[in-house]
């Protein structure tokens, strides 16, 4: 998504337990602002089923309010102007698909609504 700015894909080796669970059987993309003053992150998971989902859905909930916790003192302190990234990230479930955003909530919405539009159109 152009729109966002310059985003790089994580390593394989590096997703592996980002949400505290194994992505083996299932397909990760997570991609992050190569920009360090940037704490934008969009995350988008293929779960094996709808069951695996719900439990996808789940980790990623967790893994956003640990991210909330954990980083909120240094983006008040360094990036407040991030702090909206941090308060309005959010993840949902689309049929096996989960994805997460962190990011403005107009930009979390056009990714959305981006991804649902695609997943329609299969």
């Amino acid at each position: 998504i152009s729109e966002l700015g310059d985003y790089v894909e994580y390593d394989d080796e590096d997703i592996n337990g980002l949400l505290g669970i194994s992505m083996d059987g299932r397909d990760v993309c997570v991609i992050y602002s190569k920009d360090a003053d940037d704490q934008g992150e969009i995350g988008i998971i293929r779960a094996a089923s709808e069951a695996d989902a719900k439990e996808v859905l789940h980790k990623s909930q967790e893994y956003l309010e640990q991210m909330r916790v954990e980083r909120r003192a240094f983006v008040e302190s360094y990036l407040p102007r991030e702090l909206s990234k941090l308060s309005s990230a959010e993840a949902r479930r689309f049929g096996t698909y989960v994805i997460y955003t962190v990011l403005e909530s107009e930009k979390s919405t056009l990714v959305f609504d981006k991804i649902e539009d695609t997943l329609k159109a299969q």
